[in-house]
Protein backbone atom coordinates (compact mmCIF):
# COMPACT_ATOMS: atom_id res chain seq x y z
CA UNK A 1 0.00 0.00 0.00
CA UNK A 2 1.16 3.27 -0.91
CA UNK A 3 2.07 5.50 2.30
CA UNK A 4 1.26 9.14 2.00
CA UNK A 5 2.91 11.74 4.23
CA UNK A 6 0.58 14.29 4.79
CA UNK A 7 -1.00 12.96 8.33
CA UNK A 8 2.50 13.18 9.73
CA UNK A 9 3.28 16.84 8.21
CA UNK A 10 0.24 17.78 9.47
CA UNK A 11 0.37 16.84 12.82
CA UNK A 12 3.97 18.27 13.60
CA UNK A 13 3.07 21.57 12.08
CA UNK A 14 -0.10 21.88 14.75
CA UNK A 15 2.76 20.97 17.38
CA UNK A 16 5.19 23.41 16.33
CA UNK A 17 2.02 26.30 16.50
CA UNK A 18 1.53 24.59 20.03
CA UNK A 19 4.84 25.30 21.25
CA UNK A 20 5.47 28.49 19.27
CA UNK A 21 2.31 29.95 20.98
CA UNK A 22 3.56 28.25 24.67
CA UNK A 23 7.03 29.74 24.21
CA UNK A 24 5.96 33.47 23.57
CA UNK A 25 3.95 33.73 26.99
CA UNK A 26 6.07 31.39 29.46
CA UNK A 27 5.26 31.56 32.71
CA UNK A 28 4.31 29.56 35.62
CA UNK A 29 6.14 26.65 37.45
CA UNK A 30 9.01 25.72 35.28
CA UNK A 31 8.73 21.64 35.76
CA UNK A 32 5.54 21.93 34.72
CA UNK A 33 6.53 23.97 31.59
CA UNK A 34 9.80 22.23 30.50
CA UNK A 35 7.81 18.56 30.83
CA UNK A 36 4.59 19.37 28.79
CA UNK A 37 6.54 21.69 26.36
CA UNK A 38 8.88 18.88 26.42
CA UNK A 39 6.18 16.33 25.25
CA UNK A 40 4.69 18.25 22.31
CA UNK A 41 8.12 18.62 21.19
CA UNK A 42 9.25 14.80 20.97
CA UNK A 43 6.14 14.29 19.74
CA UNK A 44 6.39 16.89 16.91
CA UNK A 45 10.52 15.22 16.71
CA UNK A 46 8.70 11.99 16.28
CA UNK A 47 6.56 12.85 13.09
CA UNK A 48 9.18 14.56 10.76
CA UNK A 49 11.57 11.75 11.98
CA UNK A 50 9.10 9.39 10.50
CA UNK A 51 8.37 11.57 7.53
CA UNK A 52 12.21 10.94 6.85
CA UNK A 53 12.11 7.82 7.52
CA UNK A 54 9.57 6.70 5.13
CA UNK A 55 11.18 8.65 2.41
CA UNK A 56 13.51 6.15 2.85
CA UNK A 57 16.64 8.25 4.76
CA UNK A 58 17.65 4.78 6.71
CA UNK A 59 17.05 2.44 9.25
CA UNK A 60 19.31 4.94 11.72
CA UNK A 61 16.26 7.53 11.60
CA UNK A 62 13.94 5.03 12.87
CA UNK A 63 15.93 4.20 15.91
CA UNK A 64 16.02 8.21 16.57
CA UNK A 65 12.38 8.29 16.05
CA UNK A 66 12.37 5.90 18.99
CA UNK A 67 14.86 7.77 20.95
CA UNK A 68 12.75 10.66 20.39
CA UNK A 69 9.45 9.48 22.01
CA UNK A 70 11.44 7.42 24.76
CA UNK A 71 11.28 10.46 26.88
CA UNK A 72 7.47 10.51 26.95
CA UNK A 73 6.33 8.61 30.00
CA UNK A 74 9.06 10.06 32.21
CA UNK A 75 8.33 13.64 30.93
CA UNK A 76 4.74 12.43 31.70
CA UNK A 77 5.27 11.83 35.32
CA UNK A 78 7.65 14.44 35.66
CA UNK A 79 4.36 16.67 35.00
CA UNK A 80 2.28 15.21 37.30
CA UNK A 81 4.31 15.28 40.09
CA UNK A 82 4.85 18.70 39.74
CA UNK A 83 1.16 18.80 39.29
CA UNK A 84 0.21 17.17 42.62
CA UNK A 85 3.21 19.27 44.35
CA UNK A 86 5.68 18.83 47.14
CA UNK A 87 3.21 16.54 49.38
CA UNK A 88 3.52 13.73 47.12
CA UNK A 89 7.41 12.60 47.64
CA UNK A 90 6.81 8.90 45.61
CA UNK A 91 5.50 10.64 42.72
CA UNK A 92 8.64 12.64 42.39
CA UNK A 93 11.07 9.66 43.36
CA UNK A 94 9.02 7.66 40.61
CA UNK A 95 9.30 10.28 38.01
CA UNK A 96 13.22 10.55 38.51
CA UNK A 97 13.73 6.47 38.46
CA UNK A 98 11.57 6.54 34.92
CA UNK A 99 13.92 9.51 33.63
CA UNK A 100 16.98 7.62 34.77
CA UNK A 101 14.93 4.39 32.73
CA UNK A 102 14.27 6.34 29.53
CA UNK A 103 17.81 7.28 29.29
CA UNK A 104 19.02 3.83 29.86
CA UNK A 105 16.35 3.02 27.07
CA UNK A 106 17.54 5.91 24.92
CA UNK A 107 21.28 4.33 24.89
CA UNK A 108 20.08 0.79 24.44
CA UNK A 109 18.22 2.30 21.11
CA UNK A 110 21.14 3.78 19.48
CA UNK A 111 24.09 0.97 21.00
CA UNK A 112 21.97 -2.01 20.23
CA UNK A 113 22.19 -3.06 16.61
CA UNK A 114 19.38 -4.64 15.73
CA UNK A 115 16.93 -3.00 18.00
CA UNK A 116 15.03 -1.71 14.46
CA UNK A 117 15.59 -4.59 12.05
CA UNK A 118 13.01 -3.38 9.15
CA UNK A 119 10.32 -0.89 8.18
CA UNK A 120 7.60 -0.46 6.19
CA UNK A 121 5.41 2.38 5.46
CA UNK A 122 1.67 2.21 4.49
CA UNK A 123 -0.86 4.70 4.03
CA UNK A 124 -0.06 7.21 6.67
CA UNK A 125 1.85 5.18 9.42
CA UNK A 126 5.03 3.29 9.67
CA UNK A 127 5.24 -0.52 10.52
CA UNK A 128 8.89 -1.54 12.37
CA UNK A 129 10.08 -4.81 12.89
CA UNK A 130 11.86 -5.04 16.66
CA UNK A 131 13.64 -8.64 17.32
CA UNK A 132 15.83 -8.03 19.54
CA UNK A 133 15.57 -8.13 23.82
CA UNK A 134 16.47 -4.50 23.87
CA UNK A 135 12.69 -3.28 22.59
CA UNK A 136 11.03 -5.55 25.03
CA UNK A 137 12.85 -3.50 27.80
CA UNK A 138 11.63 -0.61 25.67
CA UNK A 139 8.14 -1.77 25.91
CA UNK A 140 8.16 -2.58 29.37
CA UNK A 141 9.20 0.80 30.41
CA UNK A 142 6.99 2.40 27.93
CA UNK A 143 3.65 0.92 28.87
CA UNK A 144 4.33 0.60 31.94
CA UNK A 145 5.23 4.75 32.28
CA UNK A 146 1.86 5.93 30.45
CA UNK A 147 -0.10 3.60 32.67
CA UNK A 148 1.20 4.96 35.83
CA UNK A 149 0.82 8.25 33.94
CA UNK A 150 -2.98 7.60 33.41
CA UNK A 151 -2.83 5.94 37.32
CA UNK A 152 -1.02 9.18 39.42
CA UNK A 153 -2.81 11.28 36.86
CA UNK A 154 -6.52 9.93 38.50
CA UNK A 155 -5.50 9.63 41.81
CA UNK A 156 -4.42 13.67 42.20
CA UNK A 157 -7.82 14.31 40.72
CA UNK A 158 -9.73 12.23 43.16
CA UNK A 159 -7.50 13.35 46.17
CA UNK A 160 -7.27 16.86 45.67
CA UNK A 161 -9.33 19.44 46.89
CA UNK A 162 -7.61 22.44 44.13
CA UNK A 163 -9.63 22.37 41.76
CA UNK A 164 -6.89 24.17 39.36
CA UNK A 165 -4.93 21.02 40.30
CA UNK A 166 -7.20 18.73 39.19
CA UNK A 167 -8.39 20.22 35.93
CA UNK A 168 -4.65 20.18 35.19
CA UNK A 169 -4.45 16.85 36.13
CA UNK A 170 -7.87 15.86 34.20
CA UNK A 171 -5.67 17.38 30.96
CA UNK A 172 -2.83 14.91 31.55
CA UNK A 173 -5.43 11.67 32.47
CA UNK A 174 -8.10 12.26 29.36
CA UNK A 175 -4.95 13.52 26.94
CA UNK A 176 -3.29 9.90 27.76
CA UNK A 177 -6.43 7.91 27.40
CA UNK A 178 -7.19 9.75 24.36
CA UNK A 179 -4.15 8.30 22.59
CA UNK A 180 -3.60 5.25 24.11
CA UNK A 181 -6.48 3.43 23.95
CA UNK A 182 -7.66 4.16 20.47
CA UNK A 183 -3.93 3.26 19.33
CA UNK A 184 -4.35 -0.04 21.50
CA UNK A 185 -7.89 -0.39 20.52
CA UNK A 186 -6.77 -0.17 16.18
CA UNK A 187 -3.97 -2.46 16.04
CA UNK A 188 -5.95 -5.23 18.01
CA UNK A 189 -8.78 -5.06 15.94
CA UNK A 190 -6.75 -4.26 12.46
CA UNK A 191 -4.52 -7.36 11.74
CA UNK A 192 -2.82 -5.53 9.27
CA UNK A 193 -1.98 -2.93 11.84
CA UNK A 194 0.89 -5.26 13.62
CA UNK A 195 3.84 -3.69 14.35
CA UNK A 196 2.64 -0.31 13.89
CA UNK A 197 2.13 0.58 17.27
CA UNK A 198 4.54 3.24 17.93
CA UNK A 199 3.16 5.03 14.70
CA UNK A 200 -0.52 4.93 15.16
CA UNK A 201 0.15 5.89 18.94
CA UNK A 202 1.77 9.41 18.31
CA UNK A 203 -0.81 10.18 15.72
CA UNK A 204 -3.86 9.65 17.80
CA UNK A 205 -1.13 11.68 20.28
CA UNK A 206 -2.08 14.84 18.50
CA UNK A 207 -5.08 14.85 21.13
CA UNK A 208 -2.09 14.68 23.86
CA UNK A 209 -0.42 17.78 22.20
CA UNK A 210 -3.63 19.71 22.24
CA UNK A 211 -4.62 19.21 26.51
CA UNK A 212 -0.41 19.45 27.24
CA UNK A 213 -1.21 23.15 25.16
CA UNK A 214 -4.37 23.30 27.04
CA UNK A 215 -2.53 22.76 30.60
CA UNK A 216 -0.15 25.33 29.44
CA UNK A 217 -2.19 28.13 29.15
CA UNK A 218 -3.96 27.23 32.38
CA UNK A 219 -0.73 27.79 34.04
CA UNK A 220 -0.37 30.59 33.10
CA UNK A 221 -3.66 32.00 34.96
Amino acid sequence: MRWYPYLSILTALFEIIFIILSINRKNGRKNVFYSAIGIIFFLMAYQITETLVCLDYGVFLSKLAFGFIVWLPALGLILISSLLGKSYKKTAILSKIFLTFAFVNFVLIFFTKDFVTSYICEVVWAKYTNSNFSYIIYSIYYETGLFMMIGFSLYGIINSDDKKKRLMLGYVLWGTLAFVIPALFSVVVVKTLSGALPSIMCHFAIILAIFMYKLLQREKK
